[in-house]
Formats: C-alpha cells, sequence, structure tokens
C-alpha cells in the first residue's frame, strides 16, 4: 500500500477496497441482476405434463393429462411389438417400482428392533404409572383452597 493519498486509503483493507474501486450509492455490479419468478424446467415441465388434453379411444373422445397420454402410447407400441417401447417401458418400471419396493422394506421393522422398542415402551409406561409426585407441597385440601380464594 503506498502512502501517496492516505486519506483516500484509510479505510481499505480485508474486505474494504479503496474507495474508488468501490460501486456507487444507487448503483450495483449485477443491474439486470436475476429474473424475478424465473421458472425451473422441472416445474414447467410437471405443469406440462399435468395439463389435461381430449384424445380419441376406441373412437370415443376421452379427457386425460398429457403425462397419462404418453404412458398409453408407451404401452400401446409395446404391446404391438415395438422393442423400443418394450425397454423403456421395462427400464421404467424397474426404476419406480424397485424403489417402491425398498420404501416397503425400510419401514418394516426387524424382529430385533421391534423387541427392542417393546421392552423400551413396556419400562416407559411401568415408570410413569408407578412414579408419584414429588412434592406433596403442592396439594391442597377444601379448606386451604377456600382461605386462598377468600385472600384474593
Amino acid at each position: 500500500m503506498s502512502n501517496d493519498h492516505p486519506s483516500e486509503n484509510q479505510n481499505a483493507g480485508y474486505k474494504k477496497p479503496p474507495a474508488h474501486s468501490q460501486f456507487r450509492r444507487g448503483h450495483s455490479g449485477n443491474k439486470k441482476g436475476r429474473p424475478k419468478g424465473r421458472r425451473s424446467f422441472k416445474t414447467d415441465l410437471r405443469e406440462e405434463l399435468d395439463e389435461v388434453v381430449s384424445a380419441r379411444q376406441n373412437g370415443r373422445e376421452i379427457f386425460v393429462t398429457k403425462q397419462r397420454l404418453i404412458i398409453k402410447a408407451w404401452v400401446d407400441r409395446a404391446v404391438k411389438g415395438d422393442m423400443r417401447a418394450v425397454n423403456a417401458l421395462s427400464a421404467l418400471c424397474i426404476r419406480l417400482f424397485e424403489s417402491e419396493e425398498q420404501q416397503k422394506q425400510e419401514d418394516v421393522l426387524a424382529p430385533d428392533d421391534e423387541k427392542i422398542l417393546k421392552d423400551f415402551f413396556d419400562k416407559e409406561v411401568t415408570k410413569r404409572t408407578t412414579a408419584q409426585p414429588k412434592n406433596d407441597e403442592t396439594k391442597f385440601d377444601d379448606s386451604q383452597l377456600n382461605q386462598i380464594s377468600n385472600e384474593e
């Protein structure tokens, strides 16, 4: 740091740049900034797939979501023998249903864990049902309650 202009660099230091290189009041370094209300790809895709459209099935007009329509098209193509559709559909089923199955297995407790929890629960119940109040001074009989209420 040079001592040529000590008054200018007086406040300069760690996390305090010299005054000439700081942003001026009312001006920032990112003039446009992040656009407000910007939506993500995931949000746009979810909204688009949830949109209801009309389609023809067996000569009748039905109203379904685009997501449902895509699934119907995949299944129809797979049934007709399109191997790409079969592969895509089977990969999707494996991924979705396997994660569902894992979730169910995680929700079920092992027998040892169930026994531990049951023992703990039984101990807590017996502890709480047999526990006596520690402070007998807080118990009032009717005459004491009447005296307190008359004093007020």
